[in-house]
């Protein structure tokens, strides 16, 4: 129907309302010509193979028109799996649509995993990736390929050499009870061209509005401009679970002077943070 009306339907949410009105369609024009002419009744045997098709092709694990929104449940019983087995959170590298699929779909399982790490994808320190087919081949480097999953043409890969992580520094924060648009966890004011790390930032939150709290990490150059800019939504765990457990990159780029992780609080709502704590680690080579 797209291809011959010329308009870019959004195919599944467009099926959800036309299909049902073509069956219906369908369906009237047929008894009304039973009426009219006996032998065309038959005809409407052939309604009978619709909902035998569906039913036989039913597509309940995925989206049509962005399947890689959708991560299949086994690699989501995986990440949860790995996670259990390891102190520190996962980094799990994935393609920026996947920023919010991924935490609902763990949440679903009233589970908690970090947030993925989508800047600079399929590139970075990841323990884990979940990569398209486009991707594949970039992304299989260091890491081989552990599950694939046909409908959305998702990939799970994992590394084949545990990352090598040295302990840097690890700063405390807390805050009570304030209304402050940004609370700073960790501030960097010399960094080299070398310098990659990634941070783990843990805590206790509570909030009246966490749909309005970004766990941010940005770089600036010698002139204090920003060259990096990468802003974690942490509201799919935060409020279920009352408490922050992620991890975020702070990339090697040359013009890189200066690095800082701060919260946003976007409308300045009240905020509190307990027991916060920002261990710095410097990636290595395996």
């Amino acid at each position: 129907m797209a291809t011959m009306l010329q308009v870019n339907y959004p195919e599944d949410r467009a099926a959800l309302h036309l299909v049902p009105l073509f069956v219906l369609a369908a369906a009237l024009c047929i008894d009304e010509l039973g009426i009219r002419i006996p032998g065309w009744r038959y005809a409407a045997f052939v309604l009978l193979f619709l909902p035998v098709r569906s039913l036989a092709l039913a597509n309940l694990d995925h989206t049509v028109l962005w399947p890689d929104q959708s991560p299949p449940q086994r690699f989501v019983d995986r990440l949860i799996a790995l996670q259990a087995a390891q102190e520190r959170p996962l980094a799990i590298g994935a393609y920026h649509l996947m920023n919010r699929s991924l935490p609902f779909a763990v949440r679903a399982r009233e589970e908690q995993l970090p947030l993925p790490l989508t800047e600079g994808f399929p590139e970075g320190p990841h323990d884990v990736r979940i990569v398209r087919d486009d991707h594949l081949q970039q992304a299989l480097k260091g890491f081989r390929e552990v599950d694939h999953h046909d409908g959305t043409g998702l990939h799970l890969l994992e590394r084949n050499q545990p990352l090598v992580l040295s302990p840097v520094l690890v700063n405390a924060f807390s805050c009570s009870a304030t209304s402050d648009e940004f609370v700073e966890v960790l501030r960097l004011d010399s960094l080299s061209a070398e310098d990659e790390f990634l941070v783990e930032v843990t805590g206790e939150m509570s909030t009246i509005n966490a749909t309005a709290v970004k766990l941010v990490v940005e770089l600036r150059d010698a002139s204090d401009k920003s060259i990096h800019y990468d802003a974690a939504m942490i509201t799919a765990f935060a409020p279920l679970f009352g408490r922050v457990r992620e991890v975020r990159h702070i990339p090697a780029l040359v013009e890189a002077r200066s690095a800082v992780v701060y919260f946003w609080n976007v409308r300045r709502t009240e905020i509190s943070l307990r027991q916060g704590a920002a261990r710095l680690m410097k990636v290595g080579e395996p």
